[in-house]
């Protein structure tokens, strides 16, 4: 994941009227576009039982499947991340 961009999914303004052009007033706080398509990867995980039941047949010893799960979301966004810095 290191040196792809995750720039907030949803920027914010600040209220400065100093700084009238819009790009110089984004803030950086909140959700990162890597957790949006986490998220969103995850949604879609979760409805596929095929992918759920595979995940439980193949967790080792000690590995919970929800944590496997979650893990493949964000596998999924680093690769959406590094598909959106390649165009």
């Amino acid at each position: 994941m290191s040196g792809v961009p995750n720039p907030p999914a949803f920027p914010s303004h600040s209220g400065d009227p100093e700084m009238t052009d819009p790009r110089n007033r984004v803030s950086c706080g909140g959700m990162t576009l890597r957790d949006y398509f986490a998220g969103q990867a995850l949604a879609g995980l979760c409805s596929n039982m095929d992918f759920i039941q595979n995940a439980g047949r193949n967790a080792g010893a000690g590995e919970d499947v929800n944590s496997i799960i979650s893990h493949s979301a964000y596998e999924f966004a680093d690769a959406m991340l590094a598909a959106r810095g390649a165009s």
